[in-house]
């Protein structure tokens, strides 16, 4: 089976450690496109499916997807080694929901411009 690929357009960046400990460096306005790698193997009879994510001309581990900016954008997590942290949450303006991608960009902006004043 041929790898599928879905990009996504990144509106800021949260840095974080997997085990949740301080410092978390909220909003940084890093942009760029996502492209989300799904390839498919099988090996002894088993299909094993593995999701990388090219992000800044890197490939990454994809960590999980989870509702960011208020719940209305599909984040990603993506292992990094960008030390102190290793988790990079990519906030892209594909909505979970009903929200626009206009509005999503909007609750971005906002959210980089209050996070610049720390």
């Amino acid at each position: 089976m041929e790898n599928q690929t879905r990009v996504f357009n990144v509106l800021c960046v949260t840095k974080r450690h997997r085990d949740e400990r301080e410092p978390i460096h909220w909003h940084v306005p890093i942009t760029g496109h996502a492209v989300l790698i799904t390839s498919f193997e099988e090996e002894f009879g088993v299909k094993i499916a593995m999701t990388r994510v090219r992000f800044q001309n890197e490939e990454h581990e994809l960590l999980y997807v989870r509702p960011g900016l208020d719940g209305t954008a599909v984040t990603l997590g993506i292992a990094v080694s960008d030390f102190p942290y290793d988790v990079w949450e990519l906030y892209t303006d594909t909505p979970t929901g009903e929200t626009s991608a206009e509005k999503i960009r909007e609750i971005a902006q906002h959210a980089v411009a209050y996070s610049s004043r720390w």
